[in-house]
């Protein structure tokens, strides 16, 4: 009994993969053993060697499984810590073993407890760990950032450290090659200047010194740093201007724009009053076309009325004449039968004087007569 009991801790402390499940199953069946452990176990049996049909090459085996020889190979076995844990069914197959049959209940419960609490230790363990490692990982992509932002700034510095570099470089030694030229016009000036012609090397030494480049250096950047703000203000004065002259510019537009539409507003108005215009026009015609057909329609009358007078005025002064003659031949009438009886009453006088009185008073009468006929018959 003792040496099976340490045979099967010896087994679990193997193990690390047991589930819960398996575990409560073993405890409930380890106390009594009976047809249903013994059914169990042979299905177990049954299904852990599957039956090889006759004829056939063997069970089949997994792509990319190793073969017989790479098997034997001791390069291809694996070691311990890459061997992975057994399946809760190799623990179920351990409780269930002969050996195990007669073990103390109590004892087996133990052991499943002690090991349920490594499990969720290690699970624990496992968690907190993993949380760490993300955390760190996320402080490393920050912490990465910002030094990638700090190389980036400090690879711009030491761009404008080179140029400015470079810079004081050339004027140094353009400033050299002015004192080197210079040096023999300065020489007659020697004697009157205060510093003594001994100590004209080290106040080109002096000069020429690092701190006092570093001084020359600072002055001119705090220039560069004054021209720089100078020229933002230029810069953000050009910009206000031009966004004021953009700002106009738009105003423009927008009463351009509004000056067109009412232009077209103004359009429209002056073709709507033609148009209007056209038509008092078209209706003044008409009301004169109907008042003229009416005065056309009067001067007809008035024309038709003045034939019928010039008619009864053509037949009244044709009647003026015919009285005018009547008027004119009674007055020639008269006229001659006035001469008439002038000359017959000479007649008579000369017949009663006269010797043929008889036969002028005989004649006289018929030839008066005749005269008379005469001029009633025209």
């Amino acid at each position: 009994m003792p040496d099976q009991g340490r045979s099967v801790s010896r087994r679990l402390d193997r193990s690390s993969g047991l589930t819960a499940s398996g575990l409560r199953e073993s405890a409930t069946d380890t106390p009594g053993r009976s047809a249903t452990v013994a059914q169990s176990r042979l299905s177990t049996r049954k299904l852990e060697t599957p039956p090889i049909r006759r004829g056939s090459p063997g069970p089949a085996r997994p792509r990319h499984s190793p073969t017989i020889a790479q098997r034997g190979s001791p390069d291809s076995r694996p070691t311990e810590r890459d061997q992975a844990p057994e399946s809760p069914r190799t623990y179920l197959r351990l409780l269930l073993d002969p050996q195990v049959e007669d073990l103390d209940a109590t004892g087996i419960c133990q052991r499943l407890a002690l090991e349920l609490g490594r499990l969720s230790r290690e699970l624990e363990s496992t968690r907190l760990q993993k949380i760490k490692a993300e955390s760190g990982k996320n402080a490393l992509i920050t912490e990465n950032e910002t030094l990638r932002a700090e190389l980036d700034s400090i690879q711009a510095n030491q761009k404008y450290r080179q140029c400015t570099i470079k810079r004081l470089e050339r004027e140094l030694s353009e400033y050299r090659n002015s004192t080197e030229r210079t040096q023999s016009h300065q020489a007659s000036r020697t004697r009157q200047s205060d510093t003594p012609p001994d100590l004209r090397p080290a106040v080109l030494r002096l000069a020429t010194s690092p701190g006092v480049i570093r001084e020359r250096q600072a002055e001119q950047l705090k220039a560069l740093t004054a021209e720089n703000a100078e020229l933002r203000t230029r810069l953000e004065e050009a910009l206000s201007e031009k966004q004021k002259l953009v700002e106009t510019q738009v105003l423009l537009l927008d009463l351009q724009n509004e000056l067109q539409h009412i232009r077209e507003e103004r359009d429209e108005a002056e073709r709507q009053v033609e148009h209007w215009k056209a038509q008092a026009e078209f209706l003044r015609v008409e009301a004169h076309a109907s008042e003229h057909a009416e005065t056309e329609a009067e001067l007809a009358q008035l024309r038709s009325l003045v034939g019928t007078y010039e008619e009864q005025l053509k037949s009244h002064l044709a009647a003026g004449m015919r009285e005018k003659a009547l008027v004119e031949t009674v007055a020639e009438l008269r006229n001659q039968v006035h001469t008439l009886t002038m000359e017959i009453r000479k007649h008579e006088k000369g017949r009663k004087g006269s010797k043929g009185g008889g036969r002028i008073s005989a004649t006289g009468p018929n030839s008066s007569s005749s005269r008379t006929s005469q001029n009633k018959n025209p």
